[in-house]
Parts: structure tokens; sequence; C-alpha cells
């Protein structure tokens, strides 16, 4: 655009309207000054120049003429004296407002490149600056660690993380404080500062969670306090998985986990250390077991099957004299556990599947729960009677061993236990009546008799602890029915018992050590007894067993 000049009278006329005009201002001593120029509404007699070095008012007397620009000169003028005076972004926004008006106006262009390639490189000379100064605070943080100055060097290292470090150098800060809190530790720990060496080595950790050495530190210290297990153990457990097969780091893992009571924890370290001659001549194998032992216990308690079953299949593997029914008793329960409630027959025939293995106690257990809700369930009433026949069968073999004060005891309680058999409660009361007589007439020998009874309880127990050692042989006696090791050791322990019971009815002297020492006898079957059966209280120690005549 070119340039208008107006005489002085056309442009005071402009000036008292308000207008912002004209750029270059003619002094009378014909001077020139380039700006924009602005009404001063207070003082009509004056002008404003609004230029790159400031604003300034110029009386209208001392004008001779005013020469009228296009707007985007005006600014890239005003630009190019910010730019001179290295006012940068001011110079940025002026040559924006010129191009606003014009743009294709390549010397605002070319200035507002300028002027932005200014700021850039103002900009990156500071932060080169700057990242020597990061720089230098974290040479001077390593110094002040050597000299053990460590306070200065946290100082120094804190103030490099607020500075805004690039990533280099937030790296080398973030390594020279693990080197501050691993000396710092050293010097607590050498002046015994137990807690201080601690926190720091604790800092470290938390900076670094794969430095060993604060690991190994930290285990040194907090070694003999029992309070800082769980915390010795993380670190061990996290050492193991960057080492599994190291059976040191296994033994200590193991043994934290034990004293903890994580037993399933425990399993995996104990598993490796039993196959290990050296480890399993130590005890772990018995730890081991233990530690099976009490999974498959919590799993059972929490209704988790499977993984009992799984446990108990490794207990058996690694220890075959365990007894073998513990499995068929879980597979029972889980089976059970996942038929239906309402299905009688299913469950009926998961009590069958039980005796039929061998577990008649159990099962016979479980078909008298289930008889309560589904009495005319055919194979339950088979389970329940035969159960039934098998006792009413003990007494009668009592009959004709001429045991006559143990059959009147066990058909008078047979009796009252079966009532809902007449038939075979018809047959067992014969034998109370026959026995009851033929007990009246051996009443003059009861000493002798008692010893009698006495010794065969003493026959019984040894056979039932017979049984009991033989518990890891899994074979069965060829015929319709299994052999159970366990279920004939319940049952010669139970047939002890009762003849300690009766033989201390008949003659209370055999009790003390003066006579047979029955009552320890006694106590012996009843802890056999409740050891096979796994019973949480012991049998009852005093039998109402009806006293014999003189």
């Amino acid at each position: 655009m070119t340039a208008l000049r107006l005489t002085p009278i056309f442009a005071a006329a402009l000036l008292a309207a308000g207008a912002a005009s004209a750029d270059i201002v003619v002094m009378s001593n014909g001077t020139e000054l380039a700006g924009r120029v602005e009404a001063v509404e207070s003082k009509p007699d004056r002008i404003r120049l609004v230029r790159g070095s400031g604003t300034i008012e110029i009386p209208r007397r001392q004008i001779q003429d005013i020469v009228e620009e296009a707007d985007s000169v005006d600014y890239r003028r005003i630009g190019l004296q910010l730019l001179d005076a290295r006012s940068y972004e001011r110079a940025v926004e002026t040559f924006k407002q010129s191009l606003a008006t014009d743009p294709e106006d390549t010397e605002s262009k070319d200035g507002l490149r300028r002027a932005e390639a200014a700021i850039a490189e103002r900009d990156a000379e500071a932060r080169r600056a700057e990242q020597a100064q990061i720089d230098d605070r974290i040479v001077k943080a390593r110094e002040a660690v050597q000299a053990e100055r460590f306070a200065e060097a946290e100082v120094l290292l804190k103030e490099v993380a607020s500075a805004g470090p690039n990533e280099s150098q937030r790296t080398a800060a973030q390594l020279a404080l693990v080197d501050l809190y691993l000396a710092w530790g050293f010097q607590r720990l050498d002046r015994l500062d137990v807690k201080g060496a601690e926190e720091k080595y604790l800092r470290v950790l938390e900076l670094d969670p794969q430095n060993e050495r604060a690991r190994i530190e930290l285990l040194e210290v907090w070694k003999d306090d029992p309070s800082k297990r769980a915390q010795v153990l993380e670190a061990y457990l996290l050492q193991l998985r960057n080492d599994p097969d190291n059976l040191e780091l296994n033994a200590k893992v193991a043994d934290l986990l034990t004293t903890l009571a994580r037993y399933e924890e425990a399993l995996g370290p104990l598993e490796k250390l039993t196959a290990s001659p050296r480890f399993r001549s130590l005890g772990y194998d018995k730890r081991f077991r233990t530690s099976l032992r009490e999974a498959i216990l919590n799993q059972t308690i929490a209704g988790n099957f499977e993984p009992a079953i799984e446990g108990t299949k490794k207990l058996l593997q690694y220890f075959p004299e365990e007894d073998p029914t513990q499995l068929t008793v879980l597979q029972f329960r889980k089976a059970m556990s996942e038929a239906d409630p309402a299905d009688i027959d299913t469950r009926a025939a998961l009590v069958k599947r039980l005796r039929d293995a061998g577990l008649a106690e159990l099962a016979q257990s479980e078909a008298a729960f289930l008889a309560r809700v589904a009495p005319d369930n055919e194979v339950l009433r088979g389970i329940l009677r035969e159960e039934a026949e098998l006792r009413l069968a003990e007494v009668r073999e009592e009959l004709q061993a001429r045991n006559w004060v143990v059959a009147r005891d066990m058909s008078q309680r047979y009796v009252t236990t079966y009532t809902s058999y007449p038939d075979l409660v018809a047959v067992a009361s014969e034998i109370y009546e026959r026995s009851s007589v033929e007990a009246e007439r051996a009443a003059k020998a009861r000493r002798e008799q008692g010893r009698e009874i006495a010794q065969q309880g003493i026959e019984y127990y040894n056979q039932a602890l017979a049984f009991s050692n033989q518990l890891r042989n899994t074979e069965v006696e060829s015929g319709s029915r299994p052999y159970s090791p366990k279920q004939e050791a319940i049952k010669n322990a139970k047939r002890a018992v009762e003849r300690f019971e009766i033989a201390l009815q008949i003659d209370p002297s055999l009790g003390p050590v003066t006579g047979m020492d029955l009552n320890t006898r006694l106590n012996d079957a009843r802890s056999l007894y409740n050891q096979l059966t796994q019973r949480g209280t012991a049998l009852p120690k005093n039998r109402n067993v009806p006293n014999s005549r003189n």
C-alpha cells in the first residue's frame, strides 16, 4: 500500500475523532519517528506514538507532518524494533498481528521466524545452563557421599529431582541415591544404630527392588528379630524366584513358611528338599509329610476336595506307609458334595461304594444320617441292616465262646441300640437271658473270670497294634468283602476296651499296678482306638455294665 501523506489539519481532524492512524511522524525539525499514532483523549493537544522501544507523547505543535502506512507495515516495523531490542515474545506477537492483516507479508514472516528461532536458542541455552548445574550437583553429591557428608548429599540429590533433569540425569541421580543410602546404612550399622541402618536399606530397595547388597544387609539386620520373619521371607522368596533350584534358599524359605504355618506354600520347597538325600537326612521329609497333612486338612475343612485329593495322592506317593483309605474317604466326600442333595439314590449308592471299599463304620454312619430323611431307601436299609447283623454276630461269638459276662453286656446294649429290627432284638434278648444265667453261675469264679477277660483284652489289644502296624499294606483278602487293616485294628481295639472295662468292673483290684495294671492298659487301648478313628473326643471312660452277682 502506498503511503498517504496527510496535511496537519486533516491529521488533527482524525486524531480529534479518536482514530489511531499514521505511522511516521515528521517533526518540525525534520526528524521522522516511526510507530503507531493514537489519540490522547484527555490531552487533545498531544498524540501518543507507540514504538518498539516504548510509548511517547508528542505535542501537536511540534509535528510538521504525519504519514499513514498500511497496518502490516506498521506492525512489521514495530516487530523489527522489538527484535533488535531482544524482546522476542513481544516481537512474535507483533509479527503475528502484521500477518493477520497481510498474510503474504514476507518480511513479517521472516521476522516471525527469526524471533521464534531466537526464543528457541535462548531457551536451549538456558536449558544447557540448567543441565550443567544439575550435572554439577550430582558430582558434588557423590563427593559428599565419599566424604560421609550424607545429609548434604541427600539435599543436593533432592534438588536435582526438583530441577527437571533429563532421562540420563534422572538415572544418574537415582544411582547416586542408591549409593548414598547404602553407604549411610553401613555407617549407621557401624555405629550400632540398627534401626537407622534398616531405614536406609529399605530406602535403597524402594529405589532399586533388585538390589542384592541391600537385601543381604537387611537380612543380616533382621535375622534375629522374630517380628521380621515375614519381611525376611519375602526377601528370600524374591531370591528364590531368580534361583528356584538353590536348595539352601529352598531350605530357608521352607523353614520360615512352616514356622508361619503357611503349609501349602511350603510344599514346593519341601518337595525339592525331600528329593535331596542330604536335606532328607536333615528331617525335611518329616516336615514335608506334616505340611502335606496340614494342607490336606485345611483344604478338606474348606471343602476344596480336589486339591485335598491331589495332596493325598502325593502323600501316599512319598510316604506309602500312610493310611490309603483316607484317599477313598476324600473321593467319597467330593462325590457327595457334587451330588444333588435331593438325589438320595445317588448318595446312597456312594455310601454303598464306601462300604464295599472296606470302610464299614463310616458307611454305617453316613447311611444312618441319610436314613433320617429317607428311611425307606432300600440301599440304606440294607447297609444298616447288615451293620446290625454284624453286631449281632459279634454278640453270638461271645456267647459261643462262653464269655457270659461279655455276651450279657453286649446283648443288653444291642437291645437298646437296634430297636428298628425287632427280629434281631428278639435274638439278642434270648442271648441276654442265657448269658445272664450263665454269668450268675460263674459269679463264684469272679476273680478268675476277670483275669480271663482281661487277658482277652490284652490279646485283642496286641492284635489291634499288629493291624495298625500293617496299614501300609493295601491288599485285601479274597472273598466277597474287602480286607482293611485299619478296620480290623479299630475292631480289635474296641474289643480290648470293652474287655478291660468289664474285667475292671468284675474285679477292680486288677486295675492297680499290683494287679494286672488294667488302668494303664485301658487308657492305652482307648488312646489307640481314638487315634484310629480320629475322634475329637475320647471314648467315655465309664460304661453302664450291669454288676455281676457274687
